[in-house]
């Protein structure tokens, strides 16, 4: 196809933010050679650092290995107390860090602010801020970097654990350890750095994200502070002067407008493909984009289709998005027919000795040799259209080498092998699927090809209900700002939006694991492990610690609840569920009591007083209202109680009281809705109606209770 006849992929306005000139450009594949670049860049920084990310591990060894032995810059190995000594050494540097103030479920994996001492007590010009404006169950997923409003970074790599591997992926890497000794797989990341116009934009783009979050307006440098001449030393650019854009991803969240760019530049980019598509990603669940794809596949002109996914994402990506990821892989794969321009693959090292998938974070896409982007944004419905997310983007008329040897460098990686080699497969082989199959048949790291199995109906409908990776947040708030009036959001609306959604999902739950869908939790080593204590004496211990570590952790006790009574029955259930969330409930209590306020600081003010007002001098009928229609997570007004003026014995009736009737009507409900399933008729559907109708009556006289409450507080 003739350049002049091709579509233009990039539309500013449509399906990117903005266009903007990039002076000099590198793609930075893999977390080792990410490290060292900011570091270098870092020290190269004289007046301000802008840090917006997911995450940051202030323990995070930036330099391993000989890089270490042979750093003679005379600065720290950690990120932490690298910033800090920076900051010393440069009475004008200002370094404003900006992380997703994150839900409860990563608190394991993470550094919490109110026992970190770098963020706790940190520099004076390390300005630090949790960013939560956002949804409930959506995440700040955007990674970015500018150094002195001219040099900035852009993609999928936080500087954080497990982010950190060489090019070579070498099992069992002594460097590849976390700061607390876990040692963890090999990893495949991609990153950009540029410098121009692109820069500018993305210093806009954080600077907005910061004002966004704190309210704090962060004005541009004046031009004579900018360094003109800044570039880390050991990357060399791969392109210059490039036209590239930058796209984006926020669920709506007042008075912010939702915006799905990336969505719509990637279903461009795949109805431009000619020739090509190449794509790396972490998830793969989105049914757009898998539509679009089959649509190119059932073209019998259409363009070869090269995706590159994880083996594995872990034990509850497996049992969630995974379940999507092969329902939708089955539809491909089913709609490539006899084309053999299909290849779903995942990297596999083989070396050192031994073997192992490899990670793959990594979020590419390259079409045609003429269009790329590198970004933080999955395929999955909570990147395309939940999460906020940014990809940075380039695209030509023509075939541009840099692209081309960009995806030669990537399936390199992924072989072994040189990217002059790749390409002169390629070459030799006429079409990319075929010289990928000739080059994978040698030893050594490898591309093997993606098992993926949906054959249950049940799995199925689950999968294509998109219960497992919704396209809009969970969140009642969310929803009530898109649909309700500003002036009509009352509290009553709230609340039970709140519980509404709670018991959708405990609903949803029950019919997964009493279904044949079923089969997805029971193939999984948590379920096989806990029915391998039916009936055992250590059941009950067992059960009423997994409620105590949930309730300690901010895992959802109803969830636990649910797939507890199904595998155990419903009286073992409630009775652990009950005493193990008291036990936790008494140990947050403890907490908080005896460390207050700062180990909860991570929560704003707002949320803290509004838990602290509602339990201050209350009577345990109050605080079982409370516990009914949770106004914070559990661990939360656990801690809340503690560091309040509340009285324990007052506390413990409360949620005594408070606790019982909900995990009662959560086990009716599961068990009811069992029996339907099993034995659908007059016997059972009038136990179920039931259920739902004394649940729901329970939840409106509490709601309005704890209203009456809550004004005359």
């Amino acid at each position: 196809m003739k350049p002049e006849d091709r579509t233009t992929i990039i539309q500013p306005g449509e399906n990117c933010w903005k266009k903007a000139e990039v002076e000099r450009g590198a793609i930075i594949i893999g977390g080792e050679d990410y490290f060292r670049a900011f570091r270098e860049a870092i020290l190269s920084a004289r007046h301000r650092v802008l840090l917006i990310a997911w995450e940051i591990h202030t323990k995070v060894e930036l330099l391993r290995g000989d890089d270490w032995k042979n750093c003679e810059d005379g600065y720290p190995q950690q990120l932490g107390d690298f910033m800090e000594a920076v900051l010393e050494d440069r009475p004008e540097l200002h370094i404003h860090l900006l992380l997703w103030d994150f839900s409860p479920i990563y608190a394991k994996e993470r550094e919490w602010p109110s026992f970190n001492e770098f963020l706790k007590n940190h520099h004076p010009r390390l300005h630090f801020a949790m960013d939560d404006q956002l949804p409930k169950t959506a995440s700040h997923h955007q990674k970015m970097v500018v150094v002195d409003d001219v040099l900035a970074f852009c993609g999928g790599i936080d500087l954080s654990i497990w982010r950190w591997d060489t090019n070579e992926n070498i099992v069992g890497d002594e460097r590849r350890t976390t700061p607390e000794g876990e040692k963890y797989h090999p990893y495949h990341d991609t990153h950009t750095v540029v410098t121009g116009g692109m820069a500018t934009l993305l210093r806009d783009h954080c600077r907005y994200r910061w004002e966004r979050a704190t309210g704090e307006s962060l004005p541009p440098l004046q031009a004579d502070k900018k360094e003109k001449a800044l570039w880390p030393e050991s990357i060399d650019p791969d392109f210059e002067n490039e036209p590239g854009c930058l796209a984006r991803t926020f669920s709506k969240f007042e008075p912010y407008d939702e915006i799905f760019e990336i969505e719509k530049l990637h279903l461009a980019a795949i109805e431009a493909a000619n020739d090509y598509i190449f794509i790396e990603n972490q998830y793969y669940s989105s049914p757009q984009i898998n539509n679009a794809l089959i649509e190119k596949l059932e073209d019998p002109d259409g363009p070869s289709i090269i995706l590159i996914l994880n083996k594995s994402a872990g034990w509850l990506e497996n049992h969630t998005l995974g379940v999507v990821r092969d329902r939708l892989l089955g539809k491909l794969t089913h709609a490539s027919g006899d084309s053999d321009r299909l290849r779903i693959l995942y990297p596999y090292a083989e070396n050192n000795g031994g073997c192992e998938a490899v990670y793959v974070h990594s979020k590419s896409m390259i079409v045609d040799d003429r269009f790329i982007k590198i970004g933080s944004a999955n395929l999955s419905n909570r990147s395309m259209r939940v999460d906020s997310e940014i990809d940075i983007a380039f695209e030509s008329s023509e075939a541009r080498q840099w692209i081309q040897h960009t995806m030669d460098r990537l399936l390199a990686i992924h072989l072994q092998l040189t990217p002059e080699e790749i390409r002169q497969q390629i070459n030799a082989s006429g079409s990319l699927p075929a010289a990928i199959d000739k080059l994978r048949c040698q030893p050594g790291n490898t591309l093997k090809d993606l098992p993926h199995t949906c054959k249950s109906l049940w799995k199925k409908a689950l999968a294509d209900s998109r219960l497992l990776d919704p396209e809009e947040p969970v969140d009642p708030g969310h929803w009530i700002q898109k649909t309700i009036p500003e002036n009509d959001r009352t509290f009553t609306l709230k609340r039970i939006s709140l519980v509404s959604a709670a018991l959708v999902t405990a609903i949803g739950l029950a019919l997964l694991v009493k279904n044949g869908w079923g089969n997805l939790l029971s193939e999984d080593e948590l379920t096989a492990w806990l029915e391998s204590f039916r009936g055992d004496h250590f059941t009950i211990p067992l059960l009423l610690l997994l409620f105590f570590a949930a309730g300690m952790t901010g895992f959802p006790l109803n969830l636990l609840l649910v797939a507890a009574v199904t595998v155990f029955g419903a009286w073992p259930a409630l009775f652990s569920a009950v005493s193990g969330s008291l036990l936790s409930a008494l140990a947050g209590f403890g907490l908080g009591r005896k460390w207050g306020r700062p180990l909860i600081e991570k929560w704003n003010s707002e949320k803290i007083d509004r838990v602290n007002n509602m339990l201050k001098n209350r009577s345990p009928v109050s605080v079982a209202m409370i516990r009914l229609l949770p106004v914070a997570p559990f661990i939360i007004v656990n801690l809340v109680a503690g560091a309040s003026h509340l009285r324990f014995w007052v506390y413990t009736a409360g949620t005594f009281l408070g606790l019982l009737p909900g995990m009662l009507g959560v086990v009716w409900l599961t068990s009811s809705i069992g029996s339907v399933i099993e034995n659908p008729g007059w016997e059972t559907i009038p136990g179920l109606v039931l259920a739902v109708v004394v649940v729901f009556a329970g939840i409106y006289y509490s709601r309005k209770a704890l209203k009456s409450q809550t004004s005359q507080a």
